[in-house]
């Protein structure tokens, strides 16, 4: 009893760093389910990052002592097994989790033998029902509990697939799934690594707390709850034309500092500004 009541009360006084988990990983979640990144894909990579980081840790307190598997089992909470397993085919690992259900599903189409003619190797025009060679059949293959009809409209909507004129078959067009826009990537990998220094400031600052010392960087949001919704637009042009004025001002801060010719030594530091609307 006495062991039950101990773990409920540090379970308890967990509980703010579980919510602040979930107020970090929601907006998150929400952008890249909105780009149909799936939980498995997700899973997998935070399982990889997981072990990575905690051997870059421990690797960092010991550095003469090798790191062992027990040790990241500890500090990731993933098992020992699993970890072996990574650790030992990291290096031959090119494997990736498919990012989707119409992904996976797009890549069997593409690459499985079973539904390529034998004669092109292309991917077989397929019946869109049936027990055979279908591609309700490809659906249950690559993931049973998915709806082949719902998978069907998704593809056809985005334009991987089409319909042949009887309505019977459908035809693999495009094997790579909702293939996004230089511009959309550009934007993406720039907000996520905002993100990602955010986050390490965020870490450092948090470091600086534990070890009580006052070396912490700036971080600081300026905000209002009382914005009047008719004036959003000039609040949001204000804003705006603040934000370019202080990039200037950055710059010309940084220049001088800066050396010619960029080496191994050098460090990546800066300033992130960026507007938002809750």
């Amino acid at each position: 009893m006495a062991t039950a009541v101990l773990h409920n009360t540090a379970a308890q006084s967990d509980s703010w760093l579980l919510a602040c988990l979930e107020q970090v990983l929601r907006p998150i979640i929400r952008l890249f389910l909105s780009r149909r990144i799936a939980y498995p894909a997700f899973a997998e990579v935070a399982k990889r990052i997981y072990i990575e980081l905690a051997q870059e840790d421990a690797a960092k307190h010991n550095p003469r002592q090798p790191v062992t598997v027990s040790e990241l089992a500890i500090a990731t909470g993933i098992d020992a097994k699993t970890i072996s397993h990574r650790l030992r085919d990291r290096e031959h690992d090119t494997t990736l989790p498919s990012l989707s259900p119409e992904s996976a599903i797009l890549e069997q189409w593409a690459t499985s033998p079973t539904f390529q003619d034998i004669n092109t190797g292309k991917p077989l025009k397929l019946p869109i029902r049936g027990q055979g060679l279908s591609f309700a059949t490809l659906v249950r293959r690559t993931f049973r509990n998915v709806s082949y009809g719902h998978v069907l409209d998704t593809l056809l909507e985005v334009g991987n697939v089409r319909i042949s004129e009887d309505g019977k078959s459908v035809e693999l067009v495009n094997r790579w799934y909702k293939s996004s826009s230089k511009r959309l990537r550009e934007l993406m990998e720039a907000a996520c690594r905002c993100l990602e220094h955010f986050i390490s400031t965020m870490n450092w600052n948090f470091s600086c707390a534990d070890k009580g010392l006052d070396a912490t960087f700036y971080q600081q949001e300026i905000y209002t709850l009382k914005l009047n919704p008719e004036k959003q637009k000039e609040f949001h042009q204000a804003c705006l034309s603040l934000l370019r004025e202080q990039t200037s001002n950055a710059i010309e801060v940084m220049e001088p500092l800066e050396d010619s010719v960029r080496t191994d030594e050098h460090l990546l530091a800066g300033v992130g500004y960026y507007y938002f609307e809750a």
